[in-house]
């Protein structure tokens, strides 16, 4: 769904424009587990915000590992 961020809105003179709020909710899951806010047109389909989404984890992930087998590395 399209949502408005409100963070701090109080400081800003105009609303933040709208974007995409993605909330995964596996299945035999109580709860959402994974949120993303999205800047992505509001045409993206809601495929290609997903793949996106998934994405982007898959980069910090890696991200992360690589990061501790380089401090790894360096001992």
């Amino acid at each position: 769904m399209r949502v408005r961020p409100a963070h701090r809105d109080f400081e800003r003179s105009e609303p933040y424009s709208e974007q995409w709020l993605l909330i995964e909710c596996p299945s035999g899951e109580a709860e959402p587990t994974k949120y993303w806010l999205s800047t992505l047109p509001a045409e993206t389909p809601l495929k290609g915000l997903v793949s996106m989404a998934k994405q982007r984890w898959i980069i910090e992930r890696d991200y992360e590992e690589l990061k501790q087998r380089t401090w790894i590395g360096s001992l």
